[in-house]
């Protein structure tokens, strides 16, 4: 790995996830390669004002952070199957864990109890790892009964601390995956859905186009969040102490009281016109993800903690 400046022109955030305050992975694209479509990542480790990286010959797609007891752990996902680790120091290629011919781009990536790892993205096959053990392709027969759809795709997979897996992706279609059993989820949308979270009493937000919010448990009983102000798509969705925000391409929302608001800043917060695309969080902060900025929320205020050129 070397270091990198980060200040220099001619490179974009592609995705991150912080690790505490200023600290944290992060994926970028070298402008002029993204151009060419040459298939490519910067695999980052920040900390605080400096900076290490490792360019491979994949496009990384997601970025978990897992902690087991006092080891904190980081998973890059590459489309095209590749996992890379950050072990506390380095980042390196976890070939074990490498998904050999997946015929789709891969999208997202989580981890249940910090050892069973979940990977899903284009198609309808959920990629299941438990430890070191082999990949598991486990087939969503039933996506495939949905016949007004002639392709499907998962965008987001999360996991609950009980043990339940939800998938979310095109035309409002969601999947409780449970004891390697699938469950087609009643959702009240038809439209594609980018991102998901828990809050901590295990209710489930997900997050998509047209400004649509639905949050619930189970199979039914899933609403709509009341939304009168955007129908912009709403590409990122974390809970934070209790919050729940999430992030268009231009601004940045807050559920309150059952309902989809403007965030509104402390005073002492540092906000310039920006563009975001991913949120993602920790115990000490808030990531807002741009092409070419970083915006950080510490539980008090928002800053810009890196600029890209």
């Amino acid at each position: 790995m070397k270091d990198i400046d980060l200040t220099k022109p001619g490179i974009s955030f592609v995705t991150g996830s912080p690790i505490s305050l200023d600290v944290g992975l992060l994926v970028l694209s070298i402008d002029a390669l993204f151009d060419e479509r040459e298939p490519h990542s910067l695999l980052v480790i920040k900390d605080k004002k400096s900076a290490r990286s490792i360019l491979i010959p994949s496009n990384c797609c997601d970025v978990s952070i897992v902690n087991n007891g006092e080891k904190t752990s980081g998973f890059f996902l590459c489309e095209d199957g590749g996992v890379w680790i950050y072990n506390g120091n380095d980042i390196e290629p976890l070939e074990s864990a490498r998904i050999n011919g997946c015929p789709e781009i891969l999208r997202s990536q989580t981890f249940l109890n910090g050892t069973r790892h979940y990977v899903v993205g284009g198609g309808n096959t959920v990629y299941i790892r438990n430890g070191m053990q082999p990949w598991n392709n486990f087939d969503i027969g039933t996506a495939k009964e949905i016949e007004q759809y002639k392709y499907m795709g998962f965008e987001k997979v999360v996991s609950s601390n009980d043990g339940v897996v939800y998938l979310f992706g095109w035309h409002g279609v969601g999947y409780i995956f449970d004891q390697d059993e699938t469950s087609l989820i009643d959702l009240p949308v038809g439209v594609d859905l980018y991102d998901a979270t828990f809050t901590d009493d295990g209710v489930v937000y997900a997050c998509g186009d047209k400004g649509v919010v639905v949050f619930g448990r189970g199979v039914e009983n899933w609403e709509i969040i009341k939304n009168e102000i955007t129908g912009d798509k709403l590409w990122g969705i974390s809970t934070y102490n209790k919050r729940i925000i999430l992030c268009s391409s231009t601004c940045l929302y807050e559920i309150v009281d059952g309902e989809l608001q403007l965030l509104v800043y402390s005073e002492s917060s540092e906000i310039p016109a920006f563009f975001t695309h991913k949120l993602k969080s920790c115990g000490d902060c808030v990531w807002s993800i741009g092409s070419k900025q970083l915006v950080q929320y510490d539980g008090v205020s928002w800053h810009e903690i890196l600029k890209l050129g």
